[in-house]
């Protein structure tokens, strides 16, 4: 028997977790039943919104982002040029790594663009 690689998910999402639980497979019910409601999530926005993105992913870009202003906090009332370069260097690298393109040099605040 073949699955597709494209239709397992939805392979997945038929199976029913209480024939799991009533088999002594708690665990993977659990985790299934996650995956289930998680791809039903996911559907759900895609349907309403026309785009759906893992939690896991926006909580992680969250994250950098808190991590860049603090960054930025830290290169705005540093004092020593060498550690204000540091600084304009871990801001670049973080913008960077969000997809922000940005100019910056030490004696400036970051700008975006276009």
């Amino acid at each position: 028997v073949y699955i597709r690689l494209d239709r397992g998910r939805m392979y997945l999402a038929r199976i029913d977790v209480s024939r799991m639980r009533a088999n002594n497979k708690e665990d993977a019910a659990n985790a299934l039943l996650a995956l289930q409601i998680e791809w039903a999530e996911a559907l759900h926005d895609y349907e309403t919104k026309g785009f759906a993105s893992k939690r896991a992913h926006q909580e992680y870009r969250q994250k950098q982002e808190q991590n860049l202003i603090t960054i930025m906090k830290a290169r705005s009332v540093a004092v020593d040029l060498q550690e204000r370069e540091a600084l304009t260097a871990m801001v670049k690298e973080k913008l960077a790594e969000l997809g922000y393109p940005a100019v910056l040099d030490s004696k400036q605040q970051p700008r975006l663009v276009d």
